[in-house]
């Protein structure tokens, strides 16, 4: 299989030889990797509602076994490790996974590899909302398949069957790592002006506080 270096190392065979399936997508994750909190950004590229961002989520890969989970860390709870209540939103605020999938191999230096196809050609991105139907991987086909330093791009041709035929819906997967802070830092909300905005519950404020969330806009970082 040939590969390609970067964020992920990708595995595939050469579309031109014939005797293999050009469909086979392996990713190899760094085990420095493992553990990092990564940007996943899903767009629907083709079909109906074309160029819609779709979703994203903050994500980190980890290791449960013999699977690797696609973990979403518990981000609206603030705990302070040492107070009495910290334990408890710890076990009731836990962390959840979008998906898993099993390991089919591990490097001498401890870098899980997966099959992509199990984990990118399903309905991760939830399209069968708008393009009702079931997911049919053997039928889906990955359309761009690029990997960089700092970020992975997969488009993918998804295959939805219906009672009458079926239709091709373009998902557009984007892993990538978080940018370095620098000079940003987050803004208060103020509840006299409207914006997108993220909040956040935090547990370490005393009891009888007015407010016990905090609320930040959403910025973003633009750069030339």
């Amino acid at each position: 299989m040939k590969a390609s270096e970067g964020l992920f190392t990708l595995y595939r065979f050469d579309p031109n030889d014939k005797k293999r399936d050009p469909e086979k997508l392996l990713a190899k994750i760094p085990q420095n990797l493992l553990g990092e909190d990564l940007l996943l950004a899903m767009s629907i590229s083709r079909g109906r509602m074309a160029g819609f961002m779709w979703g994203d989520a903050l994500v980190r890969w980890e290791i449960a076994g013999k699977q690797l989970r696609l973990v979403t860390p518990e981000l609206r709870y603030v705990r302070k490790p040492g107070q009495p209540v910290s334990e408890a939103v710890e076990r009731t605020y836990n962390d959840s996974f979008m998906a898993a999938v099993p390991i089919v191999g591990m490097t001498q230096q401890g870098d899980p590899i997966i099959d992509l196809e199990p984990l990118l050609k399903s309905d991760l991105a939830g399209v069968t909302s708008v393009a009702s139907g079931r997911i049919q991987p053997e039928l889906s086909t990955w359309r761009t398949v690029k990997t960089f330093p700092d970020n992975v791009l997969i488009d993918v041709d998804m295959a939805v069957g219906g009672k009458r035929g079926g239709q091709q819906v373009g998902i557009t997967y984007g892993f990538r790592r978080l940018p370095k802070l620098g000079a940003y830092s987050p803004r208060r909300a103020d509840p006299r002006v409207g914006y997108f905005l993220t909040a956040k519950m935090d547990w370490s404020k005393k009891y009888n506080e007015r407010e016990n969330f905090d609320r930040y806009i959403h910025r973003w970082k633009l750069e030339k």
